[in-house]
């Protein structure tokens, strides 16, 4: 994620399902170059989803399932501290809470995007 932001590499971005005041789904596409162990340590405690709305996670789950070429997380749309120990936070939206707001405008009740949502830009504060 921080590679892409950095490159300003957001094609490799697809917003796969959007569920309205809860969080959208996210895939990111890898190239060959990318190095993905399958054995990736994390934190559940490492961000509390209950602070702020635009948290970056994933599933453990679905790392454990992780399909060749497509690494996938999501993004809330809304403070979630029912996810604190469910899903392992990454990161938070800092700027562009009124983008994230607008994203929820292209979701539907089964999560299918009504409009393909693309990103332009993207920041990392180091």
């Amino acid at each position: 994620m921080v590679r892409l932001c950095m490159k300003k590499d957001m094609d490799r971005l697809q917003f796969v399902r959007l569920f309205s005041g809860l969080w959208a789904d996210v895939d990111i596409s890898l190239d060959n170059t990318t190095l993905i162990n399958e054995n990736i340590e994390y934190d559940m405690r490492a961000v509390d989803h209950g602070t702020h709305p635009g948290v970056f996670h994933f599933s453990v789950e679905n790392d454990r399932a992780y399909r060749k070429g497509v690494l996938s997380f999501s993004i809330s749309f809304k403070r979630l501290r029912v996810l604190n120990g469910r899903r392992v936070g990454f990161g938070h939206v800092v700027r562009g809470a009124k983008t994230l707001n607008c994203i929820q405008d292209y979701s539907t009740k089964n999560g299918k995007p009504t409009k393909e949502v693309v990103i332009t830009n993207c920041g990392v504060i180091h």
